[in-house]
């Protein structure tokens, strides 16, 4: 997980608490379902019950818990102009329009500062790549992979792209135990 997906996991997260406690603790209290609210004759409700003591302050968060983010701070704009490319070159190739696919990771190349969603874009061009014919160019981009880092929990994914369009040959089997 990245730092910029740590942010607004815990970001979401804070909000959940934040919607949860408001439920719990928020809002007002009616009067007429308080069980000590008496009418008067002038049909005013007076309550008799002792005000309620102040709810408890939300937890606060372990800091060793929270995540830690690294890198520069997101933009939230670009991360969803990404999420909207990304999103749609995968709704492409599932309904087979590579091209289309293609043309939405360019776009979604075309976006300054982009950062967030690039091994989830390089893996769409990949996979498009091969299937509009452009082999090549799938095998020097899946290749170009190996050695980046961001890419390392997507390796799998190149290997089985690449062997699947018959750029690579798969693995030898394994030596049989003597």
């Amino acid at each position: 997980m990245t730092g910029t997906q740590k942010t607004l996991a815990f970001v979401a997260a804070a909000a959940v608490v934040a919607v949860i406690l408001g439920i719990a603790f928020g809002g007002k209290d009616d009067p007429k379902k308080t069980p000590d609210a008496e009418p008067t004759s002038s049909g005013i409700v007076e309550t008799t019950a002792a005000p309620r003591a102040p709810s408890p302050p939300p937890p606060t968060p372990d800091p060793s818990a929270a995540p830690i983010a690294s890198g520069p701070p997101v933009n939230m704009a670009t991360l969803a102009q990404e999420a909207k490319h990304v999103a749609n070159a995968r709704e492409a190739l599932a309904s087979g329009d590579a091209k289309k696919a293609l043309h939405e990771i360019d776009l979604y190349e075309a976006i300054p500062g982009r950062n967030a969603l690039t091994p989830e874009a390089t893996m769409v061009k990949i996979e498009a790549l091969s299937k509009v014919g452009r082999r090549t160019d799938a095998l020097a981009l899946g290749m170009s992979t190996r050695d980046d880092p961001k890419m390392a929990s997507y390796q799998g994914r190149v290997e089985d792209i690449l062997q699947d369009a018959g750029l690579i040959s798969p693995p030898p089997p394994p030596m049989p135990a003597r």
